[in-house]
């Protein structure tokens, strides 16, 4: 019997305390008030990281969220193995929601995903914060990436060399007059050493889908990576790519679907551009055509060159229900202009690229159709007003006049500049939840979208004015006066 009483004694001194016992027989009878109660009448509850766990847990299921974050926070400084305990992360992810900090509330969901409870409520509640789709995370976290997603870094600008070096240097030029944040350059010959990069949170640059391709090999981390110029998107990239590509691919389908569906039409003709970009909207086009049981009956394919009358004489207009011209250039201005006078019955519409010339050809382009996001023709005189500002101030600093490539890289950098707001350092994962958020950006080069939940519209020009198709097809002028979210920054 000797030996006992200096049993009892230890355990008296390092078992777990009576009241932490007690409180948690009320925690699983979710007696959770009577819970908090016996913590607080242990003098040193604050030591205890089982104590810790349980009023992050309890306060957030009565839904009192300061406490529950209060606690949370406690807990991390005191031991990192209870931060799980009774999913006290999940729950901590929960009031950081509620408090309004989506940025915190990733991070403990992170760590919930590992814990023993609530894993696959944390996993669906990043993939809802993040925008992606669950499928993803979970394998990031059975390829041993979900870490890295977490993992704060600096934004890393891509050159090409050979003869897309030039455009690497101009998309540069134009990413630092907006993008006010840290960031470093790497070059194409030091791509292969990109597995060293431990410290990139996003990629940048004029990046081709073959550069995508090998970016989405090479990288052990999923980042978000933004190019200009990339079109093809690898369907086995862990990465997540935007481009300004994804905003004319969602404006194809709303377009098509309210031709088809509302108006009825069946029959169409497409006259596009002899380029990369002209041939994507024809597959694109085409391919939307085809879900909704559409026909192309001819298309037109012109260049430099001017294209004679015959090329429109030789059309049957019989069935032809509309004529799709997407570009916006000066040549797509001509192109439509030539169809309305071939066919002045024939509606003729495209994609939200004609913002740039709708002040010179508004009336070239009468009952002109089209889908963009919300604007006036105040915004899209902003917008030109901003493109020649951008010129000016571009030839200004590198007496060189910028192409769209330098547009494009002004517009990334304005978008991260929102996203990072002022950071230094910062996590992929914090990125794309900024993304998520901004939803789409209306750029000097093009508009971004980042979540197919975007206010597409259907716009058309008439006598010199823009308006708005409404639900059952009926018109409205958009008055100057009134201008809608999400206009031209």
């Amino acid at each position: 019997m000797k030996f006992l009483f200096p049993f009892f004694l230890i355990f008296s001194i390092f078992g777990e305390p009576r009241e932490i016992k007690e409180a948690y027989n009320f925690y699983e009878m979710k007696e959770y008030r009577k819970c908090i109660n016996r913590i607080f009448s242990y003098n040193k509850y604050f030591k205890n990281t089982k104590a810790l766990a349980l009023l992050t847990v309890s306060y957030t299921r009565l839904g009192e969220h300061d406490s529950s974050v209060y606690y949370y926070e406690l807990l991390k400084k005191r031991d990192g193995e209870m931060l799980n305990f009774e999913g006290a992360s999940f729950y901590a992810g929960l009031s950081y929601e509620k408090l309004g900090h989506p940025d915190r509330a990733i991070f403990a969901y992170y760590r919930a995903v590992y814990g023993e409870k609530e894993q696959d409520a944390a996993l669906l509640r990043l993939s809802s914060l993040l925008g992606l789709k669950s499928e993803i995370l979970k394998r990031l976290k059975n390829t041993n990436r979900l870490g890295q997603l977490f993992r704060r870094g600096i934004i890393y600008l891509f050159v090409p060399q050979g003869r897309l070096y030039e455009l690497g240097e101009e998309f540069i030029r134009g990413f630092r007059m907006s993008f006010k944040g840290k960031f470093k350059v790497l070059n194409e010959k030091n791509f292969y050493s990109i597995n060293d990069i431990n410290n990139i949170c996003c990629a940048v640059g004029p990046l081709s889908s073959r550069y995508m391709f090998y970016l989405s090999q090479q990288l052990e981390a999923a980042i978000p990576v933004f190019s200009p110029v990339a079109v093809y998107i690898p369907p086995e990239t862990l990465n997540f790519i935007y481009t300004p590509y994804r905003i004319y691919q969602l404006e194809i389908k709303k377009l098509v679907d309210y031709l088809i569906n509302q108006l009825g039409y069946v029959y169409f003709g497409l006259i596009f551009n002899k380029n990369a970009e002209g041939y994507l909207w024809q597959r694109l086009f085409t391919k939307e055509l085809g879900k909704n049981y559409g026909k192309v009956l001819f298309e037109i394919e012109y260049g430099d060159s001017t294209l004679p009358d015959s090329v429109f004489e030789t059309v049957d207009t019989t069935l032809l229900d509309g004529i799709f011209v997407p570009g916006g250039d000066k040549r797509a201005l001509f192109m439509a202009s030539r169809a309305r006078v071939m066919f002045p019955e024939i509606p003729v519409f495209g994609l939200s690229l004609w913002k740039g010339v709708f002040e010179t050809g508004a009336f070239s382009l009468e009952n002109f159709m089209f889908s963009s996001l919300p604007l006036t023709f105040r915004d899209i005189i902003k917008l030109n007003n901003k493109r020649e500002e951008f010129k000016n101030k571009y030839y200004e600093l590198y007496n060189y006049v910028p192409t769209y490539i330098a547009m494009r890289g002004y517009d990334c950098g304005l978008i991260l500049n929102k996203v990072v707001a002022g950071k230094r350092e910062i996590s992929p994962a914090e990125i794309l939840l900024g993304l998520k958020d901004l939803k789409y950006c209306q750029g000097l080069s093009s508009d971004w979208v980042f979540t197919e939940d975007i206010p597409l519209e259907i716009y058309y020009l008439k006598r010199g004015k823009l308006y708005k198709k409404e639900a059952g097809n009926e018109e409205r002028e958009i008055r100057e006066e009134s201008p809608q979210k999400g206009g031209i920054e």
